[in-house]
């Protein structure tokens, strides 16, 4: 054998490795959920958040919780209704959960008492894979 073929062989088994071992990669992709959690400086009655980010299909609301969302082209709307009031949890559905996390804005909120929240201040969003 000479070495032109040797090389040749061990050129293929090489890329034969690397595409082995990424096609075997431990990271998920495709469709799927991020955990969003939305705390204030009171407990929570309700709250709308606008996430921006690629690939944002809906929300799913915790049970007995009530949700609703509008997406946009990268963008998507969420009120979440809290049936338990405190901290507000929902699920973001996801066109590709290797995406990276979306950043999200607090549009408004209220406390338990329906009592309106001025701005955002001190209501932080929490989003987890």
């Amino acid at each position: 054998m000479n070495q032109a073929f040797l090389a040749r062989i061990g050129a293929l088994c090489t890329i034969a490795l690397i595409s082995l071992t990424t096609a075997c990669s431990d990271d998920p992709s495709g469709p799927g959920t991020f955990s969003v959690a939305v705390s204030g400086p009171t407990a929570l009655g309700s709250v709308v958040v606008e996430f921006t980010g690629e690939g944002l299909t809906g929300a799913t609301a915790s049970p007995g919780d009530w949700i609703s969302s509008a997406a946009g082209p990268s963008s998507l709307r969420v009120l979440a209704v809290a049936a338990q009031t405190g901290i507000i949890q929902f699920q973001l559905q996801v066109a590709d959960v290797s995406a990276p996390l979306p950043t999200a804005f607090v549009v408004t909120g209220s406390g338990v008492d329906d009592r309106l929240l001025i701005g955002s201040g001190g209501v932080e969003v929490s989003i987890s894979r």
